[in-house]
């Protein structure tokens, strides 16, 4: 089979190693896997050393505009069909038809994608991985339709846990829905977390930074926690704050500055984050982020908002859920897990073995491969997998 990954810019950047993964799974799987990236992230990739964290060095890639619509959106897709036909061609391929599959994560690149399925004859599969995701789903589909000038073409859509998938049946899309949980590796143990109540505690903060109001929620409460344990040091992406002049205000108002830490795409260098001993997502977009999963199965004690979308947020058992996005709700929920390290400790032990049972790289893998084969035989009863 073969399989087009494409990602927007901002997966491209921040999930790096799931793509990689993904990619590794699916060539030990017999596919024939070419990447496309946004140019910039294309460049960064082949001129990355190797390792775990880099998806270059595996197959072709085909380097594309970050810019997904607008006046030069022909001129895109055309440079992108030249460039994927000149691909087929060194490898042999007869042209017309270099892929079977596009599979998309990241929904800033959908318009692209669509033009290019169609214009390939391939099936879309596109990751409905955001409320923000929902709100498209109709427009996409007749979008590809017209592409397509054939008003039964459809793709698939792929949801990353069951939450997402119930929201996106119960749209009544004309697609295909399918089921592949998000899945990561678990370490080889848990990280050892603070022994006592008086020692350090690192609290890492992982926000888009698009709502400021439960931002300062989190500070205020931040700052609460603080006066009770001294040894509070805090760590933030820097994409968080950045365009919030109030935010860092409030930081300084509060004596938090000497405390907090900016850091450049925490999610794309994750390995400082995961070195914590709590994660905090403060907020509630419907989003998936492979970080959470990450940090669960690091043993860290995850405190985030309260999300129907995202079923891996389990109250107790995964994580300590915030109920109301203000300065109280923070902080009860924060003081369980900075204030009782045997707690945090507890929690992040349950949470690894969720991580373990429920969503292990290979069966993300699998799942994948599953929906693939439901969208090249459109026919056959439908199969979902599970991880």
């Amino acid at each position: 089979m073969r399989v087009l990954l494409m990602a927007d810019p901002s997966f491209a950047r921040r999930e790096e190693a799931m793509l990689r993964r993904l990619e590794v799974g699916l060539l030990g799987e017999g596919c024939r896997v070419t990447r496309a990236m946004p140019a910039r992230a294309a460049v960064r990739s082949t001129a990355a050393p190797g390792g775990t964290d880099s998806i270059g060095e595996l197959g072709p890639t085909i380097a594309y505009s970050g810019a997904d619509s607008g006046l030069l959106r022909p001129l895109h897709l055309r440079r992108f069909l030249r460039e994927a036909e000149r691909l087929a061609r060194s490898q042999g391929d007869e042209p017309a038809q270099p892929f079977d599959i596009v599979h998309v994560l990241g929904d800033a690149c959908w318009d692209l994608a669509i033009d290019v399925a169609a214009a390939l004859d391939a099936t879309p599969v596109l990751e409905v991985w955001s409320a923000a995701c929902l709100a498209r789903i109709k427009r996409v589909e007749a979008a590809f339709a017209r592409a397509q000038e054939d008003p039964s073409a459809r793709g698939v859509w792929l949801a990353p846990d069951a939450a997402m998938l119930g929201a996106v049946e119960r749209l009544g899309p004309r697609w295909r829905r399918e089921l592949a949980p998000w899945g990561v590796h678990l370490p080889a143990s848990g990280a050892e977390r603070r022994p006592h109540p008086e020692s350090a505690v690192g609290v890492a903060v992982v926000s888009a930074g698009r709502e400021e109001k439960p931002l300062a929620a989190l500070l205020e409460a931040l700052a609460d926690l603080a006066e009770r344990a001294p040894g509070l040091l805090i760590f933030a992406d820097d994409e968080a704050l950045a365009g919030h002049r109030s935010l860092w205000r409030l930081a300084e108002g509060l004596g938090l500055l000497e405390r907090l830490s900016m850091i450049a795409d925490t999610e794309a260098r994750r390995e400082l984050i995961l070195r914590a001993d709590v994660l905090v997502c403060p907020d509630q977009a419907g989003e998936h982020r492979s970080i959470v999963l990450d940090a669960m199965a690091a043993g860290l004690a995850v405190a985030a908002r309260a999300e129907p979308l995202n079923d891996a947020l389990i109250e107790g058992r995964t994580a300590v859920l915030v109920q109301s996005a203000d300065r109280s709700g923070f902080s009860a929920a924060l003081a369980r897990v900075v204030l009782d390290p045997g707690y945090a400790r507890d929690l992040g032990a349950s949470a690894r073995r969720w991580v373990q049972e429920q969503r292990p790289a290979d069966g993300h893998v699998r799942a994948v491969l599953a929906a693939y084969r439901s969208a090249a035989a459109p026919e056959a009863l439908r199969f979902t997998a599970s991880a």
